[in-house]
């Protein structure tokens, strides 16, 4: 085993993608913003940085909207590649010459992957923002006006979601009591993650490889809030100062 100078474990490194996944206002922008105020108030020693300008800036400008304007991001728009570097603490096994392992806290430290992307872009026939249709109509140019290819914006995000190991799926409950379309923004984009992971797969892969984590979004709505109370839903910390 490889062993640091004073004899710990070296700081372990894994690369992660997560995708968000969700119908058009639905919160993930907010989740996103969000995400830096979790890491500052966790009781476990985290820290969370961006790996370029763009995710700094987002995580910077959002934060600050958040915690002191009070007020809630605006959606997206456009597609935003966002990426973060988290550092932590975790425990590894350590061998000995004689008798068991010992456990021993060593920094873990990895990469989060997140392509931002406007609900629109999700829906089972996902419509096009003005720019992809203009550029759909006329055609895109570089500086030399000539004709550019480029993927689509819901081709592009289909082939982020397949190459995630994990995807948090933001279901709206106020959008869903009101227009009731959750289960079309939900089919469209499952259909088109299997046919790029299944297409690739070999024969008898029948489940694709994701861990998927559920979250309800708009708790803090009043309808909301009281059907979990007395559902019995909610969960608390009695000494959560937040």
């Amino acid at each position: 085993m490889t062993t640091t100078s004073n004899g710990s474990p070296p700081p372990t490194r894994t690369l992660r993608r997560i995708g968000l996944w969700g119908a058009p206002g639905s919160g993930k922008t907010t989740f996103l913003a969000a995400l830096n105020v979790a890491v500052t108030r966790a009781q476990r020693d985290l820290l969370i940085f961006g790996s370029d300008n763009e995710s700094t800036e987002f995580l910077a400008l959002n934060t600050a909207m958040l915690t002191s304007g009070r007020r809630f991001p605006e959606g997206t728009l456009t597609l935003q590649q966002l990426s973060w570097t988290m550092n932590m603490q975790t425990q590894v096994a350590v061998p000995r010459r004689f008798g068991k392992p010992t456990l021993q806290t060593v920094p873990l430290q990895f990469n989060i992957d997140l392509l931002d992307a406007p609900g629109r872009n999700f829906g089972s026939v996902p419509e096009a923002g003005p720019s992809a249709r203009s550029e759909h109509l006329f055609g895109a140019e570089d500086a030399d006006g000539d004709e550019v290819v480029t993927a689509a914006p819901e081709e592009e995000l289909i082939d982020h979601l397949a190459g995630c190991d994990g995807i948090v799926f933001l279901f709206d409950p106020i959008r869903e009591q009101k227009v009731g379309d959750a289960y079309e923004y939900f089919q469209g984009t499952l259909l088109r993650i299997a046919q790029r992971r299944f297409g690739q797969a070999r024969a008898g892969v029948s489940k694709l490889p994701h861990y998927v984590a559920v979250c309800v979004t708009k708790f803090d709505d009043p309808e909301i809030y009281r059907r979990a109370r007395l559902g019995g839903y909610r969960t608390f910390d009695q000494n959560d100062p937040y």
